[in-house]
């Protein structure tokens, strides 16, 4: 795929944008296009938010499954004390754990965004 660059095309998208409904019509804004859309309804917000749980949790799992292939890949070391490599558990939980948090810090974060009315 060849990437076209033209100053062309902004200007025949606004005039194609320019025919679109006067609520929905584009307004410049510095180089590119403002479109306005209109607020999200209570139950799309309710979407969304369902939408950022999943993809937190699938970025949990992400991480478990990430925490579990090192505790495995450490068990498997040789020639490392029992206690280093208990020493590594320790250490890769803790990352397991500011990991979740943030995660969580996210959503949350997300969760008002999308609430703001």
């Amino acid at each position: 795929m060849k990437l076209v660059r033209s100053d062309r095309i902004p200007r025949d998208f606004k005039v194609a944008a320019g025919a679109l409904a006067p609520p929905r019509a584009p307004l410049p804004a510095g180089p590119g296009l403002r479109v306005p859309l209109p607020p999200l309804s209570e139950e799309r917000r309710k979407e969304l938010i369902k939408v950022v749980h999943k993809l937190a949790e699938e970025g949990r799992v992400g991480v478990r499954h990430a925490r579990t292939d090192a505790i495995a890949r450490i068990k498997k070391l040789e020639h490392v004390s029992e206690d280093d490599k208990h020493r590594a558990d320790k250490d890769i939980q803790k990352l397991h754990d500011d990991a979740i948090q943030q995660i969580d810090g996210l959503v949350k974060g997300k969760e008002q965004e999308i609430m703001e009315v």
